[in-house]
C-alpha cells in the first residue's frame, strides 16, 4: 500500500515537473522543416544583421562581433545556419519577448521572410526600445570625417563617426546632435605596446553615443583638426532599420585593429543594413582607412547636400592671418605682449580690428591648448578679448577655403601600383612599385592636407635590361612626416621619420641593400600661395657589412621646396647632406628634382632627375613612371 501511494507521488510530480518544460519546449521548437535554412542563411541581409562577411582575398567567412551575448546558438559565432534555426526558435516565441526585445532588426527581417510565423509588434512589446526611438524621431544622418592626426597612431589615417540630425523648431543646432562612433577602450598602453596592441586586436571596439559637441572639442578644438560633415540620402525605413541594428549592437563588443577592423570598417558594417543589396565592405581587405570608407558610403548612399567643412584653429588662423594688413600685425603683435596694446590706441577700421582680435582668440586658445597647466592663458584674458570683440558689433567675416579642393572623398586610393623605365650610368632599367598605404607629397593633393606624409609598405623592383635581372630596388616599412607651416603668430615644428631600404652605390659598382632609420625636425614657411620650402636637420643609422661595425651614423640637412604652379602640376627640388660620424669617413650629397602630373585623382605621371655622390663615384639617375591609386 505504501509503494502504491509512494508510485502515484511520483508520477504526479513527473507530471507536474515535465507539463510546463514539454509546453515551453513545444513553443521554442518552431517548426523550421519548410524553412530552406541552408538558402535563408545565404542571404546577404542575414550575414549582414549577423556581422559575417567573406574576406575579399581568401573567401574565408569572417566574424565581426566577438561577443558571445550577441549570438542565440551555442557555436552561432561560426555557424550562420546553426544561429538561423535557434534565432527562428527564440525570436517567435511566445515566451521570449525579451529576446525580440534584445533583436529587434533580427527579427523584424525574419518576419518578412517567414510568412507562416506570427509577427509581434516589436514597438508595443518593448516600451525601453520605443523610449530609445523615440530620441531619433525626423532625425537625417550625417557621415563625419576628421582629418589625420600624428600624434595618435589609431588616428594618422583619419577618424569618422555619424551624427544624427534632429529638427528642431529653432533651426539646426548641430552641436546639440547625437554622434555615433566605433572606438577602441581603454587604450592607455605606453608608446610601442599600444601600437602593437592596436594592430593585432589586442583592444576592444564598441559603439558608444554622444553629443556632437564633445567630438568638435575634442578633434576640432584639441587635436586641432579639420571636420568634413556629409549628409547622407538615407530614406526614414533604412534609417529605422540602423537604428534598430544599433540598438542590438549597444552592448557588444569586437576586436580592434588599426587597420581593417576600424572605426570606419564598423560604420560601413552598420550603414550597410540599410541596403543589403549593396556591398560597402566589399573593397576592403587588408586596410580600411577613412578616406577610402568615406567615398564609398557617399558613392553608394550618395549626398543630401553639400558637405560642409567645420574648419581647425590652425586652418582658420591661416585664414585670419591672410586677411591682415601689415599695420594689422603690428598690432597683433603688440596686442600679445605683456602688457598688450588697447584697440583704441590704433586708427584701424573696425572690420580689421574684428579680425585681429578674432586672430589674437585663436593664438591665445593655441597657447592654452599647448602649454603647461601652469602657463595656461587666464580664462579672464580670453574673457577681456571676447569683450572687446563684441563690443565692435560687427559680425564676423565667414572664413573662405578652396572647398572642392580639399574634399576629402575626393582623395585619391590609399594603394598605389606604378611602373617606369629609369636610366642611370650604366643601366636601363624596367621598374614596377607597389604601396599599400597611404599618400606621399607627390601624390595628387586633392583631398588631403598639404604637408603631411604617412606611407606604409612599400615595394620598389627594377629589371636590368642588360643583365636580364631582377631585383628590389627599395623596400619602405614606414615613412611619415609632418610640414606644418610657420605664420607670424603660430609656429609649428615640421618633422620626418624613415624606416626603409634602399640600394646605394658603392665602390667596384657594388649596389648592396642598405636599411636606414631617420627622424628629422625643423620648420617650413609658406613664401607664396603656390611655394612652400623645409628645412630639417636631421640623424639617421644605416648598417651595412661594407660599414665599419656594420654600422653608419651620420647628421646632415634636407631643405625641399613644392611649388604648384598648376592645380595638376607639382615640382619637388630636394638637396641633401650627410656628414658620418661614424661606420664611414666621408660627406654625401644628393639632388633630386621631381615633376608631377595629376592626369585625374587616381592617375599620375612622374618625372624624376638626380645626382647622388654617396659611398662610391658620382651617379646620376632618370625615372619617368606612371601611378595608379585604388
Amino acid at each position: 500500500m505504501v509503494a502504491a501511494a509512494f508510485s502515484r507521488y511520483c508520477l504526479l510530480l513527473a507530471v507536474a515537473i515535465q507539463l510546463p518544460w514539454a509546453a515551453f519546449g513545444e513553443d521554442l521548437e518552431a517548426p523550421t522543416a519548410s524553412v530552406d535554412l541552408l538558402s535563408l542563411a545565404e542571404e546577404p541581409q542575414w550575414r549582414l544583421l549577423m556581422h559575417y562577411v567573406r574576406h575579399p582575398l581568401t573567401g574565408q567567412l569572417r566574424i565581426l562581433v566577438d561577443d558571445r551575448r550577441f549570438f542565440l546558438a551555442k557555436h552561432g559565432r561560426m555557424r550562420p545556419t546553426d544561429e538561423l534555426r535557434e534565432s527562428i526558435r527564440h525570436l517567435f516565441s511566445s515566451r521570449t519577448i525579451d529576446e525580440r526585445c534584445r533583436f529587434p532588426a533580427r527579427y523584424l527581417w525574419l518576419s518578412s521572410r517567414l510568412s507562416d510565423r506570427p509577427s509581434a509588434d516589436v514597438l508595443s512589446e518593448c516600451p525601453a526600445l520605443r523610449e530609445w526611438l523615440s530620441k531619433f524621431r525626423g532625425a537625417t544622418v550625417t557621415f563625419v570625417y576628421a582629418g589625420a592626426f600624428f600624434r595618435n597612431p589609431a588616428s594618422m589615417f583619419g577618424h569618422t563617426f555619424l551624427r544624427f540630425d534632429l529638427p528642431r523648431s529653432s533651426g539646426p543646432t548641430p552641436l546639440l546632435d547625437l554622434a555615433l562612433s566605433f572606438a577602441a577602450r581603454n587604450t592607455d598602453s605606453p608608446g610601442l605596446l599600444y601600437a602593437y596592441r592596436g594592430l593585432t586586436g589586442g583592444y576592444q571596439g564598441r559603439y558608444s553615443l554622444t553629443s556632437y559637441d564633445h567630438h568638435v572639442q575634442q578633434y576640432g578644438d584639441l587635436d586641432d583638426r579639420d571636420l568634413w560633415e556629409f549628409p547622407l540620402a538615407l530614406t526614414a525605413d533604412e534609417l529605422t532599420l540602423v537604428l534598430l541594428h544599433l540598438w542590438e549592437l549597444k552592448d557588444a563588443h569586437f576586436d580592434y585593429y588599426f587597420l581593417d577592423e576600424n572605426c570606419s570598417y564598423h560604420l560601413l558594417a552598420l550603414l550597410n543594413v540599410a541596403r543589403p543589396s549593396v556591398d560597402l565592405l566589399g573593397p576592403f581587405g587588408l586596410f580600411a582607412f577613412p578616406t577610402d570608407t568615406l567615398r564609398r558610403a557617399v558613392e553608394q548612399f550618395g549626398t543630401g547636400g553639400e558637405p560642409t567643412l567645420r574648419p581647425s584653429r590652425s586652418r582658420l588662423l591661416r585664414e585670419k592671418e591672410s586677411r591682415l594688413s601689415e599695420r594689422g600685425k603690428e598690432l597683433l603683435h603688440l596686442r600679445l605682449v605683456d602688457p598688450p596694446v588697447t584697440i583704441a590706441e590704433s586708427n584701424l577700421s573696425d572690420q580689421e580690428l574684428a579680425i585681429v582680435l578674432e586672430t589674437e582668440l585663436l593664438v591665445r586658445e593655441a597657447e592654452q591648448h599647448n602649454a603647461e597647466p601652469s602657463d595656461a592663458v587666464p580664462h579672464e584674458e580670453l574673457l577681456s578679448v571676447l569683450t572687446e570683440r563684441n563690443a565692435l558689433n560687427i559680425r564676423p567675416l565667414k572664413p573662405t577655403f578652396p572647398t572642392t579642393a580639399l574634399r576629402p572623398d575626393r582623395a585619391h586610393g590609399s594603394s598605389r601600383a606604378g611602373l617606369g623605365v629609369g636610366i642611370d650610368r650604366k643601366n636601363v632599367a624596367l621598374t614596377a612599385g607597389l604601396r599599400f598605404a597611404y599618400h606621399n607629397e607627390l601624390d595628387p593633393i586633392a583631398g588631403f592636407p598639404d604637408g603631411h606624409e604617412l606611407e606604409l609598405l612599400g615595394t620598389d623592383f627594377e629589371f636590368l635590361l642588360e643583365h636580364d635581372q631582377l631585383r628590389l630596388r627599395e623596400a619602405v616599412l614606414f615613412r611619415a612626416a609632418s610640414l606644418p607651416e610657420r605664420m607670424t603668430f603660430h609656429r609649428p615644428l615640421s618633422w620626418r621619420l624613415r624606416l626603409d631600404a634602399t640600394r646605394r652605390l658603392f665602390q667596384h659598382e657594388q649596389r648592396p641593400l642598405v636599411p636606414r632609420a631617420e627622424a628629422a625636425l625643423g620648420a617650413t614657411w609658406r613664401l607664396t600661395p603656390t611655394l612652400r620650402y623645409s628645412v630639417l636637420p636631421h640623424g639617421l643609422v644605416m648598417t651595412n657589412e661594407k660599414f665599419d661595425d656594420a654600422v653608419s651614423i651620420a647628421t646632415g640637412m634636407e631643405m625641399t621646396s613644392h611649388w604648384d604652379p598648376h592645380p595638376h602640376l607639382r615640382q619637388q627640388l630636394t638637396a641633401r647632406v650627410d656628414s658620418y660620424l661614424h661606420g664611414f669617413n666621408g660627406t654625401n650629397f644628393a639632388l633630386t628634382a621631381t615633376h608631377r602630373y595629376t592626369i585625374n585623382q587616381q592617375l599620375a605621371l612622374t618625372l624624376s632627375l638626380s645626382r647622388h655622390e654617396e659611398f662610391g663615384p658620382a651617379e646620376y639617375r632618370s625615372l619617368i613612371s606612371a601611378n595608379t591609386y585604388y
